[in-house]
């Protein structure tokens, strides 16, 4: 029997929440639309402004597709921004609430999108809590998700162009998390800059000494029984 697959009609499953309606009438109308369009506007007041009607709204918590759209903000230039996006996507995915707020299908759309982090990602991640260290365990829940944010924060670990202090959070994280797959890395380091600063002709290696500090600790709770 030949199949015309032009005309077959077969429902594909609707991932981005197009097709629902949840409870409290909640769907995807044209004002929720222009809100998940400004967030990324060039200009940062469409974005805050976009932003705030979606929380107002409640949105995110039941369409799939806004959640989505606010998890590409991650890396958003404008810190203050980055923060709020970053304690709204914390919030819904924080295992105390699991909830009815939160609807299945936003929350395992947002744990695909998540688990995909790239080391950009990360590294914005980290920026935050250099921006404000009391998102540090908002921070976690997120770098929770990624199974590869161990390998990502190990590879900031050689990256001049990243902050000192950023290099610092990755490894806070990395003992914190214990993502054994960084251990080869830090060691490798730890070798690398103990030879640096065993080195007579460089005598003022006192940031040197710290960073090397801080990959002994994060090697040490790795290792730790």
């Amino acid at each position: 029997m030949n199949i015309d697959p032009y005309n077959m009609n077969i429902r594909q499953p609707d991932l981005l929440g197009l097709q629902k309606t949840y409870a409290g009438e909640y769907e995807l109308s044209q004002s929720i639309w222009n809100a998940a369009e400004s967030l990324s506007s060039p200009h940062r007041e469409n974005r805050n402004a976009g932003l705030d009607f979606i929380e107002q709204s409640n949105a995110a918590n039941y369409l799939p597709l806004v959640a989505y759209l606010l998890s590409t903000r991650i890396t958003d230039p404008d810190l203050k921004f980055r923060t709020r996006i970053v304690k709204i996507l914390a919030k819904m995915m924080h295992p105390d609430n699991f909830d009815e707020e939160v609807h299945e299908d936003v929350r395992q759309l947002l744990y695909n999108s998540l688990s995909q982090m790239q080391e950009q990602q990360v590294c914005a991640l980290l920026e935050i809590v250099k921006f404000d260290a009391s998102l540090h365990p908002v921070v976690t829940v997120l770098l929770n998700q990624c199974s590869y944010a161990g390998q990502y924060l190990a590879n900031l670990l050689s990256k001049r162009r990243i902050s000192l202090d950023v290099q610092k959070l990755a490894l806070q994280y990395i003992g914190q998390i214990g993502y054994l797959d960084a251990l080869p890395i830090l060691k490798r380091l730890e070798k690398r800059l103990k030879t640096k600063i065993e080195d007579e002709h460089l005598i003022n290696m006192d940031q040197e000494k710290g960073f090397l500090s801080a990959i002994q600790k994060a090697i040490e709770s790795l290792i730790a029984p």
